[in-house]
């Protein structure tokens, strides 16, 4: 049916040469130019910035849009994609929640002979509130959140990078947890004795500290001396550690090659310390996870914050960019710590966009959350 109830979405999988990608538009005229001219709806990073893709290689590209309707009769769009047998693939989620109703689906190339198969798809009708496990209630856009839920508090503000809605995403099919976005503001709000514990995502960690301030950094200092739980992921362990002005000081470490933090991104292999193992759930000791740049840490021998424990090393390494070989076998790829009362999880590359380490992220959630029992 192509008439015009409700709206005609189309889903941009982007164009032979490089072309914006992963963004849904909406009309509600199906002969509106393919609907270029309809509004957007979503599309994959939080900046405000769509993201080139580039489909030049034979690869296989994977996109997955789930739209739950939520308990305001308004709809959750979950838009993610990725490439695989590329490293550097772009990959993104999108959630909004407008009023939202359409009666066709059309997925598109725009210019491209590409062929495309749709699969696994899933209508529930009739359901007031969205099920367990989906991007609903649970992420801070009201609803009700059970008193048991460990309850995290995510910073998506300036030097957030894209990658914080794959950690969204993963956050959303855990069982137990309650996730609140946070802007820099309610940092320096007295907002964070709510929270069991804080994550920094990737991005740019100096863009996060500075963006936080002096107020925002100090308040987060007080929350996990205090008991609260802390971590850190890419450019949230630049941000935990001691060696820049900008940054937490709430890991003893310092960050080796500080020149070449733009080393590149890709695939890299870390070893597990055998309480590492232990700590994150790990079934062996060597384990391939995706890298973007993080931090390469190292003891920071700081006297007035205890030493952290290495839970992984780098094995192999990424050296582009003018990045000298041989630097980061070797260095902390996972570190945890003590700060005060409170403790603290490191991760320099990426368990969160990592296909089977996303647990990873649910086991250092239950090791860093605050103890309410010492409240």
């Amino acid at each position: 049916s192509l008439d015009d109830k409700g709206y005609f979405v189309m889903l941009d999988l982007g164009v032979s040469t490089a072309e914006d990608s992963a963004v849904i538009r909406e009309s509600n005229n199906a002969e509106d130019a393919r609907l270029w001219e309809g509004g957007r709806v979503a599309f994959d990073a939080p900046d405000d910035t769509l993201d080139p893709l580039i489909f030049t290689r034979e690869k296989n590209y994977h996109y997955s849009l789930t739209l739950t309707r939520n308990d305001k009769d308004s709809v959750d769009i979950v838009l993610k994609n990725n490439v695989t047998g590329d490293k550097a693939a772009l990959r993104g989620t999108s959630q909004t929640t407008p009023t939202l109703m359409f009666d066709t689906l059309y997925f598109g190339t725009l210019g491209s002979s590409a062929e495309f198969a749709i699969d696994n798809v899933t209508v529930d009708k009739n359901l007031s509130r969205s099920p367990p496990g989906s991007l609903s209630p649970k992420t801070g856009q009201g609803g009700e959140i059970d008193s048991n839920d460990v309850r995290i508090g995510v910073y998506v503000d300036e030097g957030a990078g894209p990658s914080v809605n794959d950690l969204l995403f993963v956050l959303s099919k855990f069982d137990g947890v309650s996730v609140t976005q946070l802007k820099a503001d309610d940092f320096r709000s007295d907002k964070l004795a709510g929270f069991d514990l804080l994550m920094q995502p990737g991005g740019s960690g100096g863009g996060q500290g500075r963006k936080l301030g002096e107020g925002g950094r100090d308040a987060i200092r007080r929350y996990v001396k205090a008991g609260g739980g802390f971590i850190g992921i890419c450019a949230g362990s630049y941000l935990a550690s001691a060696d820049y002005e900008w940054s937490l000081h709430i890991l003893d470490a310092k960050v080796v090659d500080r020149q070449h933090w733009n080393r590149g991104n890709g695939t890299v292999d870390i070893a597990m310390t055998d309480d590492g193992r232990k700590l994150l759930g790990a079934d062996k000791e060597k384990l391939s996870i995706h890298y973007a740049q993080g931090p390469l840490l190292a003891p920071g021998n700081r006297p007035d914050i205890e030493d952290y424990e290495i839970v992984a090393t780098f094995e192999t390494e990424i050296a582009k960019n003018g990045a000298p070989e041989g630097v980061m076998k070797g260095t902390t790829a996972i570190a945890k710590g003590k700060f005060g009362s409170g403790r603290v999880i490191c991760f320099s590359p990426h368990p969160e966009m990592t296909n089977g380490l996303e647990q990873m992220v649910r086991l250092a959630i239950d090791h860093v959350k605050r103890d309410r029992e010492k409240l």
